[in-house]
């Protein structure tokens, strides 16, 4: 007797319109402290960089820092606020930016193709030979949770939705852990 709708929004504020319209029960969010929502954290998402299979770069062993990543070409997301550009901009760095967009699979292409580099969450990350994936340290990762709107208490079915999801968003962390 549950209805499962899946809605995909390219930002949180979309997301946090409909949960606040009652359109929503439950979203997937970034972190934030805005009293209207409860939450629950579900995955700390750490950032990774991607480089291109046969750059230097790519040979790399140790953890790349902020320094480094701002002197690369980037493939950045669409707003300059989302993501690693803005927190290199809060450090005083100015990134390189290439190339714009929001889709995981272009993203990832245009780095095998060798247009650019690309700082991006774990988690989006999908297997390719032409990409290799390095440690990135000195970035706080994404933080993940599941919201609702305050003012409203989730139903039982979503309450249970919450518990299965923080569960596997545990599991994933564990396996974070151990790579």
């Amino acid at each position: 007797e549950v209805e499962v709708r899946l809605i995909e929004a390219g930002y949180d504020e979309e997301l946090h319109g409909l949960l606040e319209r009652g359109e929503l029960d439950l979203a997937f969010v970034l972190e934030s402290d805005d009293p209207a929502f409860e939450r629950v954290h579900v995955l700390s998402d750490p950032y990774v960089l991607l480089a291109p299979t046969g750059s230097e770069l790519a040979q790399r062993t140790r953890p790349i820092r902020p320094r480094e990543i701002a002197r690369l070409p980037l493939i950045g997301y669409r707003r300059a606020d989302e993501g690693v550009e803005a927190f290199l901009r809060s450090r005083g760095l100015e990134p390189d930016i290439v190339f714009r967009s929001d889709e995981g699979g272009i993203v990832q292409g245009l780095v095998g193709a060798g247009i650019g580099y690309a700082v991006v969450p774990l988690l989006g990350v999908g297997e390719s030979s032409e990409v290799v994936v390095l440690d990135v340290i000195g970035v706080p990762p994404r933080l993940i949770t599941i919201a609702w709107h305050a003012d409203r208490v989730p139903s039982p079915a979503a309450r249970a939705f919450v518990e299965i999801v923080t569960g596997i968003g545990a599991e994933i962390a564990a396996g974070y852990a151990h790579e």
